[in-house]
């Protein structure tokens, strides 16, 4: 009877220490969002990890081979236990203030806000990409090299003050109907060299004064008109 005491005694130890571990993942199923928990010489069965949404809303992050976890085992058997959280490693330090909330990839991309500073910053390693988009067809995408916006009903920029356009290379403008620029001061074109206008016609103050506008009181041949008045 004292051994079988005894017996249960230490099962009641054992499942009492097994309650909370901390150890590290040795094998990842993603697919099934499970994995194996190693911790001394002990291997524990694939276990479920806990995350912050798994409903209508849900998200998924998956962990990797070599990160220190937690699990928690109501009855101390850990093939029923779950993964609670994770621990910061000297190899994983976490951030040196409190005030920021950050996320760091693989890869080494990275998304972090300050509180402090009100700042939130997107860092994408370099030859990445990033790509918005909504279903109804507007999307913003860009890499290392350039910026796309596209919108199938319209795009809309407003300022209280100066609107800016700065370009190292050419600036060009091109649209399936008319172009319109109205001014409530004036308006003034500055070129280093020459100005084309390929028009059908040309108007100022419903005149024409393009390629076809002609002259009255000149006499034909080679006579020319008077300068400007």
């Amino acid at each position: 009877m004292l051994e079988r005491r005894d017996k249960e005694i230490t099962d009641l130890k054992r499942r009492v220490a097994n309650m909370v571990v901390v150890g590290k993942i040795s094998h990842v199923d993603h697919k099934n969002a499970r994995y194996r928990i190693k911790s001394g010489n002990l291997v524990s069965d694939w276990i479920p990890d806990t995350q912050a949404r798994a409903g209508k809303t849900r998200s998924y992050e998956g962990r990797d081979v070599g990160e220190q976890v937690i699990v928690v085992s109501s009855s101390g058997d850990l093939s029923q236990g779950v993964i609670v959280g994770s621990l910061h490693t000297d190899a994983n330090q976490a951030a040196d203030k409190g005030s920021i909330h950050r996320t760091i990839y693989p890869d080494g991309t990275s998304l972090e806000y300050d509180d402090e500073q009100n700042t939130y910053g997107i860092h994408i390693k370099s030859g990445g990409k990033f790509i918005l988009t909504i279903a109804d067809g507007v999307s913003l995408k860009g890499d290392g090299s350039k910026l796309e916006l596209t919108a199938p009903e319209g795009i809309k920029i407003v300022s209280e003050k100066d609107i800016s356009l700065n370009a190292d290379g050419n600036i060009s403008l091109k649209a399936g109907g008319g172009v319109s620029l109205n001014s409530g001061d004036g308006l003034s074109l500055h070129s280093g060299d020459d100005v084309s206008i390929h028009s059908g016609g040309l108007k100022h103050n419903g005149s024409n004064v393009g390629a076809t506008h002609v002259h009255g009181g000149v006499t034909p041949g080679g006579s020319m008109t008077g300068g400007p008045n």
